[in-house]
């Protein structure tokens, strides 16, 4: 058959490109757990904490307004600003975006939907599954509908595939933050607790009480020595490298970017 016969060229179009699938039912959503959680923020300073912690994009809402009262909250304590009712409203306005919610009415509206945020925690994981899912939903479409396209190549999009779930998993992955000082004793403790089982596992610091609490330096392990200057940095940094060397017959090497006589 001729190439040039146009059933022909019909045909191979259809096969090549499949038309857009169309979704046969509603997205995954919940407006109404939405409304909740962002009323929850609106309303105390530890629901929002805890909002801003847990869901880190705007996306996982589904409904316009709610993404852009969310955007306003995170905008605000960005800029160390504190975030209630009327301080949105205004970083509405002024983002342009506050007749398109539906104005200062429908912010006010948003704190008479919860009475308290004892279930906030719960009310966020729930819209992350179900983001997750609108996600999946529409990178499967796109995925399916670039899959009939000879043009396309097939690496290319197991490619995309991976980046749509890689962005996905960091999403779902979220956890509230934790500072250095609430990490601090329960990390020495694990340390300590390692020592005891184990002795020194690394290379040896050349102070027993470091090793004590460190097992010695360890393997892949990045040491950072940070004080205020005169405070010994590099005096401590050379007897840890000529204890590792002279000592324990480490190799060591020590490069310095400020002191060209070292």
């Amino acid at each position: 058959m001729s190439h040039d016969n146009p059933t022909y060229r019909t045909q191979a179009t259809r096969r090549a490109v499949a038309p857009p699938l169309k979704p046969a039912y509603q997205l995954p959503q919940a407006p109404d757990l939405e409304a909740a959680v962002l009323g929850a923020a609106l309303l105390e300073a530890d629901a929002q904490r805890l909002m801003l912690a847990t869901l880190t994009d705007e996306q996982v809402f589904h409904i316009f307004a709610h993404q852009q009262v969310y955007a306003a909250i995170r905008d605000l304590v960005a800029d160390g600003l504190h975030a209630d009712q009327l301080t949105v409203t205004k970083q509405l306005a002024k983002r342009g975006t506050l007749q398109r919610v539906g104005g200062a009415y429908f912010v006010a509206n948003l704190t008479l939907r919860i009475n308290s945020a004892a279930h906030l925690e719960t009310h966020c994981r729930v819209l992350q599954e179900f983001h997750a899912r609108r996600v999946l939903i529409r990178a499967g479409t796109e995925l399916a509908t670039y899959g009939y396209d000879d043009s396309r190549d097939a690496l290319e999009l197991l490619s995309d595939a991976q980046t749509h779930l890689t962005t996905l998993h960091r999403t779902l992955e979220t956890r509230p933050g934790q500072t250095a000082a609430a990490a601090f004793d329960a990390t020495f403790k694990h340390l300590a607790h390692a020592v005891q089982q184990n002795g020194t596992t690394g290379v040896p610091t050349g102070l027993r009480q470091l090793d004590g609490l460190t097992g010695g330096w360890q393997a892949s392990d990045l040491i950072i020595l940070a004080a205020r200057p005169a405070m010994g940095k590099t005096a401590a940094l050379l007897h840890f490298a000529r204890t590792a060397a002279l000592d324990y017959g480490h190799n060591t090497a020590i490069f310095s970017l400020e002191m060209p006589t070292l």
